[in-house]
């Protein structure tokens, strides 16, 4: 049996579907804004409840990663440091994580060839608004040479940055999915997301 997203794409369905609104009139448009509502909020249930997947280890930085939706924050997911303090409780092989650092061409394709983002999931990275840097979970600065992988539309709201709101302490950057996989993005202190991608970095001694 198809469902509403399977229907609406098929030839003509979206037409049909904008004709029995317009027909409908100012109730019409309610209902579809309504439905739109409806459906916004099941896709941030969809994977709540799903397995980590994963780690997968990279050699090229003797890190392990692990895609995780576990998350304190109910339906609608954490916040960056809520998702900050939770991958620092895992453990991996004695290995304690992190949020991911992605400072590569390298991680970031493994990460796209290992993991199939379907919604926003948060990384390691913070763009701090009074010193104007973008910094890693491990302190490490970006430079302008910096492997750096942004959105076209790097800042997921317009009016929320470091620029608008001259309080807010950092923007925190997560994936967002695209046609080529997966790009960063960054958003406010306040956004709420239930995935993340944790690192668990193998300590020099044991590598």
């Amino acid at each position: 049996m198809e469902d509403d997203k399977t229907a609406y794409a098929r030839p003509g369905g979206l037409l049909r579907l904008v004709l029995f609104l317009v027909a409908l009139g100012p109730m019409g448009f309610a209902l579809g804004n309504a439905a739109s509502a409806q459906q916004a909020r099941q896709e941030n249930y969809q994977g709540l409840n799903d397995p980590p997947i994963g780690p997968f280890f990279f050699e090229g930085s003797q890190s392990y990663f692990e895609l995780r939706f576990d998350n304190t924050g109910g339906h609608w997911g954490d916040k960056w440091w809520k998702a900050d303090q939770l991958a620092k409780r895992l453990k991996y092989k004695g290995i304690p994580g992190r949020l991911a650092i992605v400072d590569s061409r390298e991680k970031h394709d493994f990460l796209r060839e290992k993991f199939y983002v379907k919604r926003s999931t948060w990384i390691g990275l913070r763009l701090w608004c009074s010193a104007m840097k973008s910094m890693w979970v491990d302190g490490s600065v970006m430079k302008p040479t910096s492997f750096k992988i942004w959105d076209r539309k790097w800042n997921r709201d317009p009016g929320i940055d470091c620029m608008s709101q001259q309080e807010m302490p950092y923007q925190p950057v997560y994936y967002t999915p695209t046609d080529d996989g997966f790009r960063w993005k960054a958003t406010g202190v306040l956004k709420h997301f239930w995935a993340y991608f944790v690192e668990y970095k193998v300590p020099e001694e044991q590598q």
